[in-house]
C-alpha cells in the first residue's frame, strides 16, 4: 500500500510540476513575447525597417527563452517553469539579446 501510494503521489507531482505546459499557458507565453518583441524594437508596422528589426528581435528572443528553459519549443516547458518564463519575458531587455 506505501508503494502504491508513493508511485500516485509521484504521478501527481508529474502531473502538477513536471507535465508540459497547457495550451491557454502556451497563448501567454507567445502573447507576451511578441508584445515585450514590439516594446523592445519601437515596432512601427508602417516601417519596412521596424518589421525587420521586429523579426530579428523576436527570432532571437525565442532563442534566448528555449535555451534559457532548455525546451526546443514552448510546448516542451514544464509546468513548475511556466511562472519563471513569464518573468523571463517581463524583465528581457534589448542588450540580454546581443
Amino acid at each position: 500500500v506505501e508503494n502504491r501510494l508513493s508511485s500516485v503521489e509521484n504521478d501527481l507531482d508529474y502531473i502538477k510540476n513536471k507535465s508540459p505546459i497547457t495550451y491557454n499557458q502556451i497563448k501567454v507565453l507567445e502573447d507576451k513575447r511578441k508584445s515585450k518583441t514590439k516594446q523592445l524594437v519601437g515596432y512601427n508596422p508602417e516601417s519596412e525597417q521596424s518589421k525587420k528589426n521586429y523579426s530579428k528581435t523576436i527570432s532571437r528572443l525565442t532563442k534566448k527563452f528555449k535555451d534559457r528553459f532548455n525546451i526546443s519549443r514552448y510546448a516542451d516547458l514544464p509546468k513548475d517553469n511556466f511562472e519563471d518564463a513569464l518573468l523571463f519575458l517581463n524583465n528581457i531587455e534589448m542588450v540580454d539579446l546581443i
